[in-house]
């Protein structure tokens, strides 16, 4: 069925969670009290994320499990990985693991 009309949809992008949690984070750095636990949380989102910027519909349970075990891991002042001391009870050697 022709309607005469020639107009072509407008598509809008999906946007990107690096691009939306930007501005949240942004939002709640200036506005809100717990400034400093946002900006923590930007910049373990970067890192986390590195060169990669999924759409916000990418972003799933897998991810946010991926996400979680990447905040565990990490030591949250330097953004490297934690180093894990393990002490066996019948030595006096550590194990760095």
């Amino acid at each position: 069925m022709q309607t005469g009309l020639h107009a072509s949809a407008v598509v809008k992008p999906r946007p990107k969670f690096r691009d939306f949690f930007a501005e949240l984070a942004s939002e709640k750095i200036r506005f809100d009290n717990n400034a400093g636990n946002w900006a923590s949380a930007f910049k373990h989102v970067l890192v986390f994320l590195g060169d990669d910027n999924p759409t916000i519909q990418e972003i799933d349970d897998i991810w946010l499990e991926e996400f979680r075990a990447y905040l565990l891991e990490v030591d949250k002042r330097s953004g490297k990985p934690r180093l894990q001391v393990r002490h066996s009870p019948t030595s006096t050697e550590f194990e760095l693991r």
